[in-house]
């Protein structure tokens, strides 16, 4: 073999071998990557979409509740107030998981609420008639819900946060990392345990 003839065979090896560990790493590791990327983007996506429907509930339950008075506003600026509530808790049920353990404390306060808030409006209307109940025990229905109001947005809060972690942690790690999300949930919890109980317990303890 001439030496020009095994020049050209080593820097033809030695290209083959730079294609070749290129072409793996695009197809294999650049892949991979790329999917860890488009499922990181659309979890943020979907944390900004649970995080502005929340924030619209909690938008339509403070409406309701501190700016509807119970003589000069019509039924109808209630059912308005309760059709963007409705409509917003149906976006954050079919966003959350289904078998949730922290999923489904959120849907059982957005039930709660629906409860509360047309229990309100029923009675306000019968009060309007000159029928009962009297204004104070619609008052007192009424004053449920802010507790309920400060429950949510901090279960909410906490919710979003762990759900950012876990995020945080698949972008860097990929897939087979391990995240305990009831464990980091309950560890923030934690941090305002008392405060917390105190407001879940208001909220919910009206409703037995």
């Amino acid at each position: 073999m001439e030496f020009w003839e095994f020049i050209i065979l080593i820097v033809g090896s030695g290209t083959l071998a730079v294609f070749g560990t290129w072409f793996l790493n695009y197809f294999f590791v650049d892949k991979k990557k790329r999917g860890a990327e488009i499922i990181t983007t659309n979890r943020v996506l979907w944390m900004q979409k649970l995080r502005d429907n929340i924030s619209e509930v909690i938008k339509c339950v403070a409406t309701f509740n501190e700016k509807i008075s119970f003589l000069n506003d019509t039924d109808e600026k209630m059912l308005l107030e309760m059709e963007k509530f409705r409509l917003a808790k149906a976006q954050i049920f079919l966003l959350l998981n289904y078998d949730g353990c922290k999923d489904d404390e959120i849907k059982r306060i957005l039930e709660t609420m629906e409860v509360t808030l047309t229990a309100v409006r029923i009675n306000l209307l019968l009060f309007k008639m000159g029928n009962e109940p009297n204004e104070d025990i619609i008052r007192k229905q009424r004053l449920v819900l802010v507790p309920g109001i400060e429950y949510l947005t901090f279960i909410s809060s906490i919710y979003l946060k762990c759900e950012w972690e876990r995020t945080k942690k698949f972008a860097k790690f990929g897939e087979g990392f391990e995240f305990n999300f009831e464990r980091e949930f309950d560890g923030y919890y934690s941090k305002r345990k008392e405060l917390l109980d105190e407001l879940k317990n208001a909220f919910y303890v009206k409703h037995k």
